[in-house]
């Protein structure tokens, strides 16, 4: 071939893949073709307006999916009167405090134009320096975790509005001004753990029927609760130290059948409860020191669903009178469960569902007038019956126990006859 001829092969060549490349790479000015697609844009994405995001395109026959607006900026500030606030756009938070604290704290219903909604995490913790009533408005629906900790100068009634869903924890700590009638909210569902701790001035206490769960130390060291204390049916959750010391409830204290727990210090120190306190019979475990200190209760009844008795459970419930019945599903007593339970009376007999009976369980127990150990048990704790001193008639030890530890029958005056230590007991 002709060295021309090659010449104009390699021009024609180079034009053809010029021309196929211009086919293949897109233009990028954003001119509109005749479909009013947009050129210029990436494959796969169209130019957004400037309150949009970019979008994916599916195709110019497919419509274009909903654009989701851009995320709104929050905005903060302090209003004049020093309410410190965050705003999403649409509400307000109350997220602190820089003005006086004296007199009256009446929280704002609107802040520029935009309903308060909630009042933020620890919004006012350790405002002490309120001296007077404490306005919430309806517009809050949330009050946050601490959100009044500490403010022991805020007097009179406490209304939080049916608007309020949801109040966190330590909300309403030490708050021990406020008197008269605590209502929860229609709406509030759980009382958060230690919400009304420390609130000593109220006087009264409704929960509604809503109400599913009531948490750690909630209302602890509510002494001025006074009348009696209703819990609704649909409460299946009373956690640790709920009613701790709250002294002043009176009358009979009904458990719901909701309840399948009892919780470790959950009445402890409510001294003020009198008449029968009848275990329903859905729940399985009472905790540890669940009724300590209630002196006021005349009689004991724990149902056969029973298994566990924790610790310290009945410790010094002094006005328990009659018999004890412990029901052989119970397969374990905590130690010093019933310890200075003096006015129990009549035979004390331990269930054969029971293997160990624990330290200081019955000590001071002096109302007994007899005792039986099964043959189930393998070791007699210290203190397991001190000061006893009511038991008469002969005391029988069986074969199966092999320890027997100090004190365990100190100061049993009563047993009379003959004492026979088996020869299993090795300690």
């Amino acid at each position: 071939m002709k060295k021309g001829n090659r010449a104009t092969i390699r021009i024609i060549g180079l034009a053809l893949v010029i021309a196929l490349l211009t086919m293949m790479t897109p233009s990028f000015a954003a001119m509109p073709n005749e479909a009013g697609d947009l050129q210029g844009v990436a494959p796969g994405t169209a130019q957004a307006p400037d309150d949009s995001v970019t979008q994916t395109v599916y195709g110019p026959s497919a419509p274009a999916p909903t654009v989701p607006a851009l995320a709104r900026s929050i905005t903060t500030g302090t209003t004049p009167d020093g309410f410190q606030w965050s705003d999403d756009g649409t509400s307000i938070t109350i997220i602190g405090y820089s003005g006086v604290q004296s007199g009256d704290l009446n929280i704002p219903a609107i802040i520029n134009g935009k309903p308060v909604t909630a009042i933020g995490n620890n919004a006012f913790d350790g405002c002490s320096g309120f001296t007077g009533s404490l306005t919430i408005p309806s517009s809050i629906t949330s009050i946050g975790a601490y959100a009044f900790d500490g403010c022991g100068g805020l007097t009179g009634l406490l209304t939080i509005p049916n608007s309020v869903t949801s109040i966190g924890e330590a909300a309403f700590t030490d708050c021990s001004g406020f008197t008269g009638s605590l209502t929860i909210p229609n709406n509030v569902t759980s009382i958060s753990n230690f919400v009304f701790s420390g609130c000593s001035g109220f006087t009264s206490l409704t929960i509604h029927s809503g109400v599913t769960a009531i948490g750690i130390d909630a209302f602890c060291n509510c002494r001025g609760f006074t009348g009696t204390l209703t819990i609704p049916d649909s409460v299946t959750l009373i956690d640790n130290g709920a009613f701790i010391n709250c002294s002043g409830f009176t009358g009979s204290l009904t458990i719901p059948s909701s309840i399948t727990s009892i919780n470790a210090d959950v009445f402890e120190g409510c001294t003020g409860f009198s008449g029968p306190l009848t275990i329903p019979s859905s729940v399985t475990s009472i905790g540890i020191g669940a009724f300590s200190y209630c002196s006021g209760f005349s009689s004991l009844t724990i149902p056969d669903s029973v298994t566990s008795i924790g610790a310290d459970a009945f410790y010094v419930c002094t006005g328990f009178t009659g018999p004890l019945i412990i029901p052989n599903s119970v397969t374990s007593i905590g130690v010093g469960a019933f310890y200075v339970c003096s006015g129990f009376t009549g035979t004390l007999t331990i269930p054969d569902s029971i293997t160990s009976i624990s330290q200081d369980v019955f000590g001071f127990c002096s109302g007994f007038t007899s005792l039986t150990i099964p043959d189930s048990i393998t070791s007699i704790g210290d203190g397991a019956f001190y000061d006893c001193s009511g038991l008469t008639g002969l005391l029988t030890i069986p074969s199966s126990v092999i320890s027997i530890g100090d004190n365990a029958f100190y100061n049993c005056s009563g047993f009379a006859g003959s004492l026979t230590i088996p020869w299993s007991v090795t300690s």
